[in-house]
């Protein structure tokens, strides 16, 4: 699925909170909270590339704006665990069969060591042809 999602300070991203739909929006909420925290759910990157986020791994925290020198608005696909790990599943056996770093025995493996590098559209930072 793919929505619209804050990024602040150029590296974190969250979720519009329920009933904010825009960055205008956003911003009068947080003008009129003064410098009070406004609750938010905040994507984590440790087990995925961007802009592709999992579902199951937001968590939900406490944001104080005033210390905060940009708020940005942007599209990111937001998928369920096990929808992220059957497209990464698919890449692995289409692209990395052709990479250097791939070993014939990190097929059955966790997919963790290829979550942080192979991006759901095919990019990946580690990828030297064969």
């Amino acid at each position: 699925m793919k929505i619209k999602v804050l990024r602040v300070d150029e590296i974190t991203v969250y979720q519009y909170p329920e009933r904010i739909t825009s960055l205008m929006a956003f911003m009068q909420l947080v003008n009129a909270a003064k410098g009070r925290f406004i609750p938010l759910y905040r994507y984590d990157t440790k087990n995925c590339v961007p802009p592709y986020y999992i579902e199951e791994e937001k968590t939900y925290t406490y944001v104080n704006f005033s210390g905060v020198h940009t708020v940005e608005e942007e599209e990111i696909h937001v998928l369920s665990k096990a929808e992220y790990d059957a497209r990464l599943s698919d890449l692995i056996e289409t692209k990395c069969i052709y990479c250097v770093h791939n070993e014939d025995d990190m097929k059955d493996t966790d997919l963790k060591s290829y979550r942080d590098n192979l991006c759901l559209d095919g990019n990946c930072f580690f990828f030297e042809e064969i």
